[in-house]
């Protein structure tokens, strides 16, 4: 039964009133002008557009291609205004007359004076005619969801109805409202009634027969829809009849039809939006009988068909979708756990000694961007502890100008969390220690090029992780192929690699 009330609805609102109120009024060419608004991405990079701020006037069309990330929301929504309906009866006080005796006494012979007066009890026309309905749908490139799917606005399950034994939903278009329904909004510079009408329906998204998935259209069925039926010569019946109603069609005059018209970025790849309106299912109030002193004007619903009349088109909305990118973490993290979020164990970096007698621990692990090691041997386990790694980009030593980049994003200040380290340098002079660098072993190939002092440790063992790899995109081609560590730093200058020389080391071809 809702099905045949909505098909109602849209059949006795939208279309034009079969009989007329009296004979044709001549008026200009109804023009309807649409715009995209309130485009906004929700999720991993939150993006918003629209044409102009409230009160504003300046169009501003704002992409059309938008590219998203898998998993994020995009949303969006349309404003609506007609012009050229220029009303005959504008700003005259239709609607009858009241008769109004009064009895003066006057003075002197005792003359009595009898005065009628006429006062006017009808309404102020107004002087633009704005739409009686506005029906529009969403057509999708992506038919069966399977990348953008239009996102339910009353939950699931249940469907608010079956259509042909398929479930129908609503949509999320929230239609001309504020905060919330009943929160009616004016024109974008506020020069026009906010729109209360009789009828509405978010448009539908239903399961269609062919697939288990929902289709990818908003209105297929069901557009979004707002309509008012006949009006009356009241201060409420005018106002409706001068809703999205202005003297030219620019965004500044268009009224909020609807917005959130929200979808979910399901999978990957390229999808079109084609929102469009149904001139079929659009119409605008027409003054089809004149005023007079006695007589109410009368003021009909029209399709826009008569001479001249015309039906704006609203841009295609291309939506990219690419990969969802990892979550975000720390280049460095330390930590009493495997870092599981750090790829796989590279091998274990083990410190021998104890308080000011220690030698340095040393790796060569396989090229890569995200890993971590196991590091043991401290004793107290919560010396400080300063950290050399070999850093390549594309496969060549990193350069300091390449080391500086890294630097900035493991000190967050490329957008990426912070490590928590507390200094970092590409020399080893610039931690501000004293003492000959322990880490420049005479047998390396290429030498350490970054130094971490990464603070108080957290015990032992524990885990140094890094990542420096594409998610980042300031890091791409960023590997680590060496990790040394040594801890009490105001005893590095006594300290010697002792040992290092005899541990296996691959030498890089150059």
């Amino acid at each position: 039964m809702q099905a045949d009330k909505k098909l109602k609805a849209l059949s006795v609102l939208s279309m034009a009133v079969a009989a007329t109120v009296g004979a044709g009024v001549a008026h200009g060419a109804a023009i309807l002008s649409l715009y995209i608004d309130n485009v906004n991405v929700i999720g991993s990079d939150s993006q918003s557009y629209g044409y102009a701020a409230q009160g504003g006037g300046t169009s501003y069309t704002g992409p059309t291609t938008i590219t998203i990330q898998q998993g994020d929301t995009f949303e969006f929504g349309v404003d609506a205004v007609v012009s050229g309906t220029t009303n005959p009866d504008a700003g005259l006080n239709y609607g009858g007359t009241a008769h109004f005796t009064f009895t003066t006494h006057g003075t002197g012979s005792n003359k009595t004076t009898t005065t009628t007066t006429s006062i006017s009890g009808g309404q102020i026309q107004p002087s633009y005619l704005g739409l009686s309905s506005l029906s529009i749908y969403v057509p999708s490139t992506d038919t069966t969801a399977s990348k953008l799917s239009p996102n339910y606005g009353d939950g699931t399950p249940p469907p608010f109805q079956t259509v042909s034994g398929m479930p129908d939903y609503n949509s999320t278009a929230s239609l001309n409202n504020a905060s919330g329904v009943q929160t009616h909004t004016g024109s974008n510079n506020g020069a026009t009634p906010a729109p209360n009408w009789l009828a509405t329906t978010a448009g539908d998204i239903w399961t269609p027969p062919t697939g288990p998935q929902t289709a990818g259209d908003v209105g297929d069925r069901f557009h979004v829809f707002q309509g008012n039926g006949s009006q009356q010569n009241t201060v409420s019946g005018l106002g409706n009849v001068a809703q999205y109603g202005a003297a030219t069609g620019t965004y500044a005059t268009a009224t909020d039809f609807f917005d959130s018209l929200s979808y979910t970025a399901t999978g990957t790849g390229t999808v079109t939006l084609y929102p469009q309106a149904d001139p079929g299912g659009s119409s605008y109030w027409e003054n089809t009988l004149a005023g007079n002193a006695t007589t109410t004007p009368g003021y009909i619903a029209t399709k826009f068909t008569n001479a001249g009349d015309s039906v704006g088109t609203l841009p295609f909305l291309v939506i990219n979708i690419t990969a969802a990118l990892p979550p975000s973490q720390p280049v460095l993290s330390l930590t009493t756990s495997a870092p599981g979020s750090y790829g796989g164990l590279e091998g274990t970096v083990t410190v021998t000694g104890n308080n000011g007698s220690y030698k340095a621990g040393y790796l060569a692990v396989v090229p890569a961007a995200t890993s971590y090691v196991e590091v043991n041997g401290f004793n107290p386990g919560t010396n400080e502890e300063i950290y050399a790694l070999d850093v390549l980009v594309n496969g060549s030593e990193a350069n300091s100008a390449q080391i500086g980049v890294l630097i900035n994003a493991i000190d967050g200040e490329d957008g990426n969390p912070t490590s928590g380290a507390a200094a970092l340098s590409n020399t080893w002079g610039g931690l501000g220690l004293a003492g000959s660098n322990p880490f420049n072993n005479s047998l390396s190939v290429s030498p350490f090029n970054l130094f971490i002092d990464m603070g108080d440790g957290t015990g032992s063992p524990e885990y140094f992780g890094f990542d420096v790899s594409s998610q980042d995109p300031n890091l791409v081609g960023y590997q680590v192929e060496e990790v040394a560590v040594v801890p009490e730093p105001m005893s590095l200058g006594l300290l010697a690699l002792g040992g290092l020389g005899l541990m296996s080391r691959r030498r890089r071809k150059v």
